[in-house]
């Protein structure tokens, strides 16, 4: 039988299904959770009890909600989230990455924009709220977005284990990404972990300018060392945060426990300008995955 659990996706499942929580859970080999009320086709709504494999087990206890912030204030690039890239909408790439993740519950974007919401839900998000105009300025922390997202769902929001952030300027990042980075979140205990990518330029050989005159921006000493010879540097790419929901209530996305998620530097490009939308359109007619669907 076809059940349809996110908006746009559906899933074939022919093994079993069982009642957990007064939820009839249908599982396949995967082990995917559908975190809907669910009537098979002979609408039974509770199924026999079974012993669940403790990996499906583990799945079913937690639940991660993935906000998209998507504001229409964007200053580099004109409207940056509907800009087209390969002849699809930026933010369709990550509403695509997020509903082929096998870990998040719900997707949802937080966004002050109606042309953004009516894209969004097309590829299959959600839009439970439009973003007042005070959480969409330059100077909005992304800690108080997603503040608002919670608040707005409330009650929904509370049985979250964890949120999600994905930030629709990351066109690479894909569904298994998230994935991975979910499962690190979990064995590691982070209270928040961070998509990352290796620096390409160390910040030991960096200036400063004033009035013309370099300055270094660490000291001398540090530019004649062999780059082999540097500990690595890494920045984050902007590309996934997940973080215990806990952390949130305390203003900020991070926690103590920091843990860092390394991505290539292929899959960390971050359209911020029309240089980058250049090389993001040059990366996806160059390499043959990209010239698929990203769904399909």
């Amino acid at each position: 039988m076809q059940i349809s659990c996110f908006p746009a996706i559906r899933f074939r499942f022919d093994i079993q299904s069982c009642s957990i929580n007064n939820l009839v859970t249908c599982y396949c080999e995967s082990y995917t959770r559908v975190p809907t009320e669910i009537y098979c086709s002979n609408n039974h709504r509770r199924g026999t009890p079974t012993i669940i494999p403790a990996k499906l087990e583990d799945r079913l206890l937690k639940d991660y909600l993935a906000i998209i912030p998507a504001r229409s204030g964007s200053k580099r690039i004109l409207r940056k989230n509907t800009v087209l890239l390969a002849g699809k909408p930026l933010i369709a790439y990550t509403i695509d990455a997020a509903l082929q993740s096998l870990k998040l519950t719900r997707v949802i974007v937080s966004t002050d924009d109606l042309e953004i919401a009516e894209i969004s839900q097309k590829y299959g998000a959600e839009i439970p709220f439009l973003r007042p105009s005070e959480f969409a300025q330059d100077q909005s922390s992304m800690s108080a977005v997603v503040s608002h997202a919670l608040e707005s769902l409330a009650k929904e929001a509370a049985d979250m284990d964890g949120v999600v952030i994905l930030q629709p300027t990351a066109p690479f990042r894909t569904g298994k990404h998230i994935d991975e980075a979910i499962d690190l979140f979990e064995k590691s205990l982070a209270d928040t972990v961070t998509a990352v990518c290796l620096a390409e330029q160390h910040p030991f050989y960096a200036w400063t300018l004033s009035n013309g005159e370099l300055a270094p921006f660490f000291s001398l000493k540090h530019q004649t060392i062999s780059r082999n010879d540097l500990p690595s540097v890494f920045y984050e790419n902007g590309a996934i945060y997940v973080i215990n929901k806990a952390v949130l209530n305390s203003g900020t996305i991070y926690g103590e426990k920091i843990v860092a998620y390394p991505m290539k530097l292929s899959d960390s490009v971050d359209i911020d300008t029309p240089m980058d939308l250049l090389w993001a359109q040059f990366i996806m007619n160059s390499e043959p995955r990209y010239l698929e669907e990203p769904n399909g």
